[in-house]
């Protein structure tokens, strides 16, 4: 790039009167430099993974470890509903960077969903649904993005406010370059239970369930046909604890452990 600046700019000198090529020529290098730094630092976030795979936040990924061994192998078949990039905050990345597990990812910002892609492995299935319950009638879901706190959008400003939470960046760079703040919007998401897309994949076993939808969990598992029995273990992030609870109690599953503030791990009992 610096060899093809020094290149025009030689050329550029010879046209009197004629400025514009060299700026355009700098915009051409500064786009192309760009693009190098965006690919470069895709790389480092995949190379930084391999080398680290316990990405969860609350280091639910090595509780997930200690609690459920018999998942530590590339036989487990693992779904993340609210999959977000594929990496950040991932509970389920660890299973397939480090054990050759796969599964399938569900994420519904079409953004978020392209980048899945580039993060994860060929081997799993990549949706791009809002998943719903079986009441639930409409073709599409109604969201606002908010990144990890991306969340249905209905008639609570307390939602809205809690999007923008997700998409707060920490690093002072962005405001000292003058860059403008991410922006919380809204958009629509094709509506599908889990149970529908478990059967258009074919899907006997799920040894993992992780659950992260800023609060629509009931309506999710409400969606999962439970009385199957084909869900083995379901992480979910909560702050309905009780009706969660309640509900999963009656298809047979009890509580493994409360692993963080909000997070819990339940198990089918009886497997």
């Amino acid at each position: 790039l610096f060899l093809t600046f020094l290149y025009y700019s030689k050329v550029d000198k010879l046209k009197e009167n004629n400025p514009m090529p060299i700026k355009k020529n700098i915009s051409f290098c500064a786009q192309k430099l760009s693009d190098l730094f965006y690919e470069f630092s895709i790389y480092l976030k995949k190379q930084s993974s391999s080398l680290y795979p316990y990405t969860s936040i609350n280091n639910l990924d090595k509780q997930i470890s200690n609690l459920l061994p018999q998942l530590l192998n590339s036989k487990t078949f693992y779904i993340e509903v609210g999959a977000n990039d594929g990496i950040t905050q991932s509970n389920t990345f660890f299973l397939e960077k480090k054990f050759k597990a796969k599964g399938m990812l569900i994420e519904a910002s079409p953004s978020l969903y392209e980048k899945c892609f580039i993060y994860r492995s060929k081997q799993n299935i990549i949706e791009n649904y809002a998943l719903v319950s079986p009441s639930y009638k409409k073709e599409f879901v109604k969201l606002i993005f908010g990144n990890l706190f991306t969340t249905q959008s209905k008639l609570n400003t307390d939602r809205f406010e809690h999007a923008k939470k997700g998409v707060i960046r920490k690093l002072p760079i962005r405001k000292f370059l003058g860059l403008p703040k991410d922006q919380v919007y809204n958009f629509f998401a094709p509506a599908i239970t889990l149970n529908n897309l478990i059967e258009k994949h074919s899907i006997n076993n799920v040894d993992l369930l992780s659950l992260d939808v800023e609060g629509d969990e009931l309506s999710i598992l409400e969606g999962c046909s439970l009385e199957k029995g084909h869900i083995k273990n379901i992480l979910v992030e909560t702050s309905n604890y009780e009706n969660v609870n309640i509900y999963l109690k009656n298809f047979g599953y009890s509580l493994i452990k409360k692993l963080s503030v909000h997070d819990y791990l339940f198990t089918k009992r009886n497997q």
